[in-house]
């Protein structure tokens, strides 16, 4: 191999890495900002916000609750109304309700990393639970 050809090597390898990098952190995070920004998003967003009858005053983001709905969407939960603040994370509630009359009430909050990851973070009354998405597809419970 001549030394041209080394370094058209190193570049591709280069610009390889770099796709890679970008399909797996960039991509997912510019759907998710579109998704977010669109009209039924915001719209859901404000009539939970409007819901939400806060004892402490704390205002909510209506970016972070869309941003929230959309990280929700992806498991298919569909919050029924906002549970409470906690600082800047939004604690929404989801009611399933039972064969016999009842209701099983399931309370979610939803964090993203630095590093692309989703923490979905579970309470009802069989326990509590953290659930991990990894950009590449991956899941953990603890």
């Amino acid at each position: 191999m001549t030394e041209k050809t080394k370094k058209k090597d190193y570049r591709l390898i280069v610009i390889i890495v770099l796709v890679v990098i970008f399909a797996v952190f960039a991509l997912p995070e510019i759907a998710i900002t579109i998704e977010a920004n669109s009209a039924a998003t915001k719209e859901q967003a404000q009539s939970l916000i409007a819901g939400y009858d806060g004892q402490d005053g704390s205002t909510i983001s209506l970016k972070s609750v869309c941003r929230d709905l959309i990280l929700l969407k992806k498991q298919h939960i569909t919050p029924d109304q906002i549970s409470n603040v906690e600082g800047d994370v939004v604690v929404y509630e989801v009611n399933v309700p039972l064969e016999d009359g009842g209701e099983w009430t399931t309370l979610f909050d939803v964090k993203k990393s630095w590093n692309n990851m989703i923490y979905y973070h579970t309470v009802d009354d069989g326990g509590e639970a953290t659930i991990r998405l990894n950009p590449w597809g991956t899941v953990t419970i603890y």
